[in-house]
């Protein structure tokens, strides 16, 4: 899988830059100094983290919460990444 996957993105360059014009617009959007395709917004508390998580999947987003003890208690922390979808669309809907 991990072959293919970096077949496709050597021969289909667009992909990658399609994903970094959806991170441009996100960071334009949340205003966030924003560096990689995997966005990581701390929220604090393992409940908001868990609320967040919950809130974005019901607005159509997959947000992964990262909690203790991959991170320190209190600096729980939901990860995305703009993937390859017409994130414009999503967001103005």
């Amino acid at each position: 899988m991990i072959p293919a996957a970096l077949h496709v993105s050597r021969k289909e360059r667009w992909r990658r830059s399609l994903v970094w014009r959806h991170v441009q617009y996100f960071a334009s959007l949340t205003k966030l100094n924003i560096t990689s395709p995997i966005i990581s917004i701390v929220v604090g508390s393992e409940e908001a983290a868990l609320r967040a998580g919950r809130h974005m999947l019901r607005s159509g987003f997959h947000v992964t919460p990262i909690r203790p003890p991959t991170v320190p208690p209190n600096s729980c922390r939901s990860l995305l990444s703009p993937v390859f979808f017409n994130l414009q669309s999503t967001v103005r809907s």
